[in-house]
């Protein structure tokens, strides 16, 4: 079922967006962090994508996403768990990769490894 665009988005909603934007700004800090500790080769901002998670309300199951790596803010809004974004970073068999190249990230952008 798609969302319904509300002229005036209820306040639970509204709190449901930022607190995914803030999940997103935190995953980016942690990521930042990871790299400066030397536990991750590197990271990729997702700082200004934040607002990408306002689409989630409008995407079905069946909808075909091709996320960009910078895209967290909508991945979190679709359901995809925190510590899926630091798979990859931590894993030494795929440093080279960027952290949406984890299993049920792939799932949503309708690829396979």
């Amino acid at each position: 079922m798609r969302a319904v665009i509300e002229p005036s988005p209820s306040l639970p909603r509204l709190q449901r967006l930022f607190r995914t934007m803030l999940l997103a700004w935190e995953v980016d800090r942690v990521e930042r962090e990871l790299v400066q500790q030397g536990l991750a080769f590197f990271h990729v901002s997702g700082a200004g994508h934040e607002a990408l998670a306002v689409l989630a309300d409008f995407l079905t199951p069946d909808d075909w996403q091709h996320l960009h790596y910078r895209d967290k803010a909508l991945l979190l809004a679709r359901g995809v768990p925190v510590e899926e974004f630091f798979r990859s970073p931590l894993s030494s068999a795929i440093k080279r990769c960027p952290s949406v190249c984890s299993d049920s990230i792939s799932l949503i952008h309708g690829t396979s490894r």
